[in-house]
């Protein structure tokens, strides 16, 4: 008996880095839950706003980024992906 081939799923996982502006700033106890929950950020801090940084591994991901940020009562003013740095082309 010869078994017909079965195709093989290719998974490709895509996380992209995103830039996030804050209307306020964040407390560190925001921060740190979403360090421990979604991996590194980093936080840039302006006068009265912060911005993170980070890599989010997919749009739940970022969903639950964005409820965190929520959740401590600080509003989201602008999403940005960052773009892709060009290596090793002319």
């Amino acid at each position: 008996m010869v078994r017909p081939s079965v195709p093989c799923a290719i998974v490709v996982s895509v996380t992209l880095r995103y830039e996030l502006h804050l209307t306020d700033r964040l407390p560190q106890s925001a921060g740190d839950l979403i360090r421990s929950r979604l991996g590194p950020f980093v936080e840039h801090r302006g006068g009265k706003t912060d911005m993170l940084t980070g890599t989010v591994a997919d749009q739940s991901a970022l969903r639950a980024l964005l409820a965190l940020i929520w959740d401590s009562g600080v509003g989201v003013q602008s999403v940005a992906v960052e773009p892709k740095l060009e290596t090793g082309r002319a």
